[in-house]
């Protein structure tokens, strides 16, 4: 391998990186924002209601992420996507998804005294 062909891969994975972090930043974005928007809209205290919207925005977020990284970041030509390759994306981001939740969840319940959050009783 060339050392100019050396760097052309080491600037194209560097703007790779950029540009999955960008990704990363919108993400959290969509997620945070949509949670607290469906928060202030819909009024939620119950660990359904929470829950459910957690799960929307977590959801948006995933849809998000698959749509730039597949398009922006990690830009191929040829045909779609192998239906294995889409398949594991959305089995991770289900996981992260769950641990999203779940952690949002048992903030919401035990520390809103500490944080300026929605809080929520039994």
């Amino acid at each position: 391998m060339t050392v100019d062909r050396l760097k052309e891969k080491l600037s194209s994975g560097a703007a790779d990186f950029v540009r999955f972090g960008l990704v990363g930043i919108s993400n959290s974005a969509v997620d945070f924002g949509v949670t607290n928007l469906l928060v202030l809209t819909f009024k939620a205290k119950s660990s359904l209601s929470l829950m459910a919207i957690s799960f929307v925005a977590c959801a948006l977020a995933t849809l998000n992420s698959y749509l730039l990284n597949r398009k922006w970041t990690f830009r191929r030509s040829g045909p779609a996507r192998r239906a294995s390759e889409v398949s594991q994306f959305f089995a991770v981001a289900l996981m992260a998804m769950l641990v999203n939740t779940s952690i949002f969840l048992f903030v919401t319940k035990y520390a809103p005294d500490r944080l300026a959050i929605v809080t929520w009783r039994r």
